[in-house]
């Protein structure tokens, strides 16, 4: 499983992968199962409905795309349900003795009743980790790809023969997949495919299937859901689509021969001189009222008419996933506190307005221009009297790097060649605990000056001259942030 390094690269070196990255392998070492399963009995502690949930979706979706047997689904489900009984009735040793069962079920299942990148999802859902989104692949071998984004799980099964070597998910693709007129997107990922070389694989000598999870409340039928791609020339493509019902997700499944940014969409059924009034999303509460400036809080927010919700902001900062439980609940998992300064809005949620699907002769005409994603929100918060509030105070912790924009700069601060056009400028350090941050080291060489705009981020100027690759750490009066290899 993908394990957190942070290094900052000076592009003295070239960037290229002739083997698979360490510490990306498709299959995790035998020994990081086994120490998953051997502390397992202590998950549950931590363990929330709203994380089984989300391991229970996996579950059925790894299962529709054939990644996991159906026997063995049905029994890792079965525990899933257990657990989730347990805890809601406050027994936790018995939960704990389930959690602890069904890691040990998909430890010892791993690459034979359950494909080796789903079992390391499973496994890291299980203990409350976050998925890798970056994924290495044998080269050449039929492969499946799994991991979780926001709300919805991805499984990607390769075909044989392919140079792809490693796979990057993210979410956010939307934004150049044009949604059809009358539909409504659900699901938005992007995947990116590279091989030994570090060069994108767009194209694949036979199809691969991608399977895309999303929440059973939502009403699709299989003549109703449909998954858009683009192609490498850049035009829009619809896939044949299937969707398969489980217990706890439907699964939207295609076969594609390239890969490229992925959306379902919904089609809308409704006459084209019908229209309908909807019940605005209203926030009515808020709990717990407060949780870490560093993100990892649930809360549930409830309200009405909350059903179409394909959005929720909590302290300027959109969740990291969230579940639409019913029209009059959400269970939202907190991102990182925003920096916005003085925002008074605690907490954002956004709500579909569907359109009209106009008919095949309004294709090209400038009508379709107009079309988009229309909604109407709800917010709570200081400045919006009558309304719960949500703070993320900021909280006693020990630093810690969870990016850095640029990771890579000049090895000189100045010119020193007539032909060279560039600066130093500071780069952005992302994370948490940097209040009070008394240096910012890269390897042992303080960097010059450094700026902390806020407990989430800091601005640093890279030391130079310098080469080669650093540690990136900072140091406050509670400690420095460590570097896990």
């Amino acid at each position: 499983m993908l394990k957190r390094l942070v290094r900052f690269t000076l592009p003295i070196l070239v960037f290229a992968l002739s083997a698979p990255m360490p510490g990306l392998a498709a299959t995790s070492p035998a020994s990081e199962p086994a120490a998953a399963a051997a502390t397992g009995a202590g998950l549950a502690a931590t363990t929330t409905q709203h994380q089984l949930e989300t391991v229970a979706n996996e579950v059925d979706v790894a299962a529709a795309a054939g990644a996991i047997s159906s026997g063995i689904a049905k029994s890792l489900k079965a525990k899933i349900d257990s657990a989730r009984k347990a805890i809601a009735k406050g027994d936790g040793a018995r939960a704990d003795r389930l959690i602890d069962a069904f890691v040990k079920e998909v430890d010892a299942q791993s690459g034979r009743g359950i494909a080796a990148t789903v079992a390391d999802l499973l496994i890291a859902s299980a203990s409350g980790s976050l998925p890798p989104t970056m994924v290495s692949v044998p080269v050449g071998a039929a492969t499946v790809v799994a991991t979780q984004l926001g709300s919805s799980a991805v499984v990607v099964a390769l075909p044989s023969g392919t140079s792809v070597a490693w796979m990057r998910f993210a979410t956010g693709a939307g934004a150049s997949v044009p949604r059809p007129p009358g539909t409504r997107r659900l699901v938005s990922v992007e995947i990116r495919a590279f091989d030994s070389f570090g060069q994108p694989v767009t194209q694949l000598g036979a199809p691969a299937r991608i399977s895309l999870g999303f929440e059973p409340a939502e009403s699709v039928t299989i003549s109703s859901a449909r998954i858009e791609t683009l192609t490498s020339a850049g035009a829009l493509e619809t896939l044949a689509t299937s969707v398969i019902q489980g217990t706890d997700a439907l699964t939207a499944t295609a076969l594609t021969n390239h890969l490229s940014p992925f959306v379902l969409d919904i089609l809308t059924t409704d006459p084209a001189w019908r229209f309908k009034y909807i019940s605005p999303p209203t926030i009515t509460g808020i709990t717990p009222s407060s949780g870490s400036a560093c993100g990892g809080t649930t809360v549930v927010v409830t309200g009405s008419g909350l059903s179409n919700v394909f959005a929720v902001n909590i302290k300027a900062s959109p969740v990291a996933s969230f579940t639409v439980n019913s029209d009059t609940q959400i269970t939202a998992l907190t991102s990182v506190a925003g920096t916005i300064v003085n925002d008074l809005s605690d907490t954002q949620l956004s709500a579909y307005l569907t359109s009209t699907a106009l008919p095949a002769e309004y294709a090209n005409t400038n009508l379709t221009a107009f079309d988009g994603t229309f909604g109407i929100s709800a917010t709570a918060g200081s400045d919006t009297p009558g309304t719960p509030t949500y703070s993320a105070p900021l909280q006693s912790v020990a630093p810690r790097i969870t990016g850095m924009t640029p990771n890579q700069g000049p090895t000189i601060g100045v010119p020193n060649h007539p032909s060279q056009l560039l600066t130093n400028p500071a780069i952005r350090i992302i994370g948490c605990g940097f209040s009070g941050a008394t240096a910012v080291l890269f390897g042992a060489t303080a960097a010059p000056s450094f700026t902390v705009q806020s407990d989430t981020i800091i601005m640093a100027v890279p030391p130079t001259p310098a080469s080669g690759t650093v540690d990136v750490r900072v140091v406050t009066p509670l400690g420095t942030s460590s570097i896990i290899p």
